[in-house]
């Protein structure tokens, strides 16, 4: 192993070991990046050169030189930007691992929709299997450094960000060092894909000798908690019987963590039907216990105390707006009255409080309008709600369930708000979205007429380029059967025809008709003069001499990418897994993909993977045809559109899901329970 800067042979001789703190450890983090980005890189290059690279799926292919020029001709200069994004990383784990600064976003400022490009669908799911295989290359490592590095940091038990490089971040930094080499989203994605097969490989040596650099230091790990994983129950199928007992688990770990004692009468009895053993599925509104199965209460001042404890969780680990984090400190002094008062509040989970406090958190998650000195019209009205149940002479279920009731009202109004808002733009986004399906399935089609009849490379480029979008130009404006569309599909059979014939001149008279056709049909679809003038002078090149055809290895269904399984990145939040890998067909989609994108609805509350993290988004709007999909969040913009086909993409890689009501609650309850009372 390379000794650190911090640790020469003159100090071990002399039985000096240096200072074991994140400073220190940070610094040789950062010192040691330079090298082993500089073996991945190589490694990559290695990898791209190999005869395994022509088991590449066939999209890949035609970027290959453009990328192995860049692993070869450029090396230096994209070790330094990757080493300079991996730089970039380590700063900002450094600022989060202390006061996170507040996220600043002007809500006054003009909503302007764009269309997310297909390339960064591609690329997020590109990032999510490199986390993944990261996770899976680096597994016991991994493992090992988080807890070296969370004992490192004083911590009481296992924290993920406590390490200074972790695979999301190694996987970003990776995305941002490539988007400054200037490339073309083919060739960038190619790159990303090599890349990060080197990078999952690199990790694992990396962390094992940071990993034995703190040992060596005298570093002790932080304590590893078990964790009951939780079951999972498919869409439509009963719930779990377990579930009904998840919240009664949760008081009998307070009842015998807090050390307080519960009431004489009647003591705490587990269904009768319940595996004590069994894993937990937490289904807080629609699973309450029977009434004769309900447990006894907590003592008052563990009730109150729990209370505090799960308002910590939900600070400490959703991901909330500052507004939202303010208002949820009001109601902790309506929830410890409630806590104390209401002595089968911890055993009733369909009693309204629990409904309003995931209401008010699930608002909180994706809503962040205004600051202190203008609010936004939700955090106002999220305000006057909190504060009506602070002021309430009474706090009951009667109480609760008006609360619940103005909530579901603030959450309806402002719905309608953003929809009025977005219904408003939408027009140039649709148009948008209905280009871009019009052009796959257009370039689709010609793809399956030139696997039954090979062309050229140069006409195959054409064919599937320019000469696509005017077709698609021409079918927004006069229709998929207008004459008009049936001129440019007959150019398509001629050019193929008559180019059929390597080293047989095109005659003059077929060249002159079939490049002022194609004259004509690239200058409606909008082409630059310059670029329309160079695809011409390439054609009319190319019918004079036909080169010789050329077999194009096509990708199909039976060459995507195998996805294994749901990549598992949300940390706790239940995803609804979707097997994608090979045997995937039609029956699957049609029992899985197709019925929850058809089934979304404008207001619904979901989590995605854009931008290479985990949001939480409301879907604001949806068209009637359930082609495109606006949703909104606190990040990147505010608004996310989204076609049918990148929203599928999503999903099928496991990185799009629903969030159903009561979900973001039960996360930070089922962590609570998990969670060792007397370290907290």
């Amino acid at each position: 192993m390379k000794l650190p800067p911090s640790v020469t042979p003159q100090a071990l001789r002399a039985g000096r070991a240096p200072a074991a703190d994140p400073v220190s450890f940070a610094r040789h983090v950062r010192a040691g990046v330079a090298d082993w980005v500089r073996t991945m890189v190589a490694q990559a290059a290695s990898d791209m050169e190999s005869p395994a690279l022509r088991n590449a799926v066939a999209g890949d292919r035609s970027h290959t030189s453009s990328a192995l020029s860049v692993l070869q001709g450029r090396r230096e200069l994209l070790v330094d930007r990757l080493v300079h994004a991996l730089h970039q990383a380590l700063d900002e784990g450094e600022r989060s691992a202390g006061t996170p600064e507040p996220e600043v976003d002007d809500e006054t400022r003009p909503l302007k929709l764009t269309l997310i490009d297909e390339a960064q669908i591609d690329e997020d799911i590109e990032i999510a299997r490199i986390v993944q295989s990261i996770e899976s290359e680096a597994d016991g490592e991994l493992h090992q450094l988080v807890a070296l590095c969370s004992g490192l940091r004083g911590l009481p038990g296992i924290a993920p960000e406590a390490l200074p490089l972790a695979p999301l971040a190694c996987a970003g930094a990776l995305r941002a060092g490539l988007a400054e080499m200037a490339l073309e989203a083919g060739p960038r994605l190619l790159l990303l894909r090599q890349l990060g097969s080197a990078l999952g490989r690199q990790m694992r040596k990396v962390y094992a000798e940071q990993a034995e650099l703190l040992t060596g230091w005298g570093v002790k790990p932080a304590p590893f908690r078990v964790k009951l994983l939780s079951a999972t129950t498919a869409p439509g199928a009963a719930p779990d019987p377990a579930s009904m007992a998840a919240l009664w688990r949760l008081v009998e770990r307070a009842r015998n963590s807090l050390q307080f004692e519960p009431p004489a009468a009647a003591p705490a009895q587990a269904p009768e039907d319940v595996d004590p053993d069994a894993p937990v599925v937490l289904r807080l509104f629609d699973d309450p216990l029977p009434a004769d199965r309900t447990p006894a209460p907590l003592a008052p001042a563990a009730a109150v105390q729990l209370m505090e404890r799960l308002f910590a969780q939900i600070e400490q680990h959703l991901p909330l707006s500052p507004a939202a984090r303010e208002l949820l400190s009001g109601l902790h002094e309506p929830g410890r009255a409630l806590a104390a008062q209401e002595a089968q509040l911890w055993t009733s989970p369909d009693h309204p409080w629990w409904t309003f406090l995931d209401r008010l958190i699930t608002l909180g998650s994706v809503h962040d309008e205004g600051d202190t000195e203008a609010a936004g019209v939700v955090t106002q009205s999220l305000g006057l709600v909190v504060e009506r149940m602070r002021q309430s002479p009474t706090l009951d279920r009667v109480t609760c369930q008006t609360a619940v009731d103005d909530i579901h009202e603030v959450a309806t109004r402002a719905q309608g708000l953003r929809s009025d808002a977005l219904s408003a733009q939408v027009g140039e986004i649709q148009h948008q979205a209905d280009q871009q399906d019009t052009e796959i399935e257009l370039r689709n089609q010609i793809v399956q007429q030139l696997r039954s009849t090979p062309v050229c490379p140069g006409l195959r480029q054409f064919l599937l380029g320019p000469w696509t979008q005017a077709m698609t130009q021409a079918t927004l404006q006069h229709g998929l059967n207008s004459p008009v569309m049936d001129e440019l599909a007959l150019v398509v059979d001629d050019l193929i025809r008559v180019t059929s014939q390597p080293g047989k001149p095109v005659s003059r008279a077929q060249q002159n008709v079939l490049l002022r056709q194609v004259s004509e049909g690239l200058a409606a679809s909008g082409l630059p003069p310059s670029r329309l003038e160079a695809e011409v002078a390439d054609l009319k090149t190319l019918m004079r001499n036909p080169p010789a055809v050329q077999e194009e290895a096509w990708q199909g269904p039976e060459d995507r990418e195998p996805t294994s399984g749901v990549m598992d990145l949300q940390a706790g939040l239940p995803t609804v897994p979707i097997a994608m890998g090979h045997g995937a067909d039609s029956t699957m989609e049609e029992q899985t993909m197709r019925p929850w994108l058809d089934g979304l609805e404008a207001g619904q509350y979901c989590r995605l993977f854009l931008l290479g993290r985990w949001m939480t988004t409301q879907l604001s709007w949806v068209s009637p045809t359930h082609n495109l999909f606006l949703f909104s969040s606190r990040h990147g913009g505010r608004t996310h559109s989204l076609t049918r086909r990148m929203l599928e993409k999503l999903r099928g890689a496991g990185l799009a899901t629903s969030i159903e009501d009561g979900a973001l609650l039960a996360q930070a309850l089922n962590t609570l329970a998990d969670t060792d009372f007397g370290s907290v």
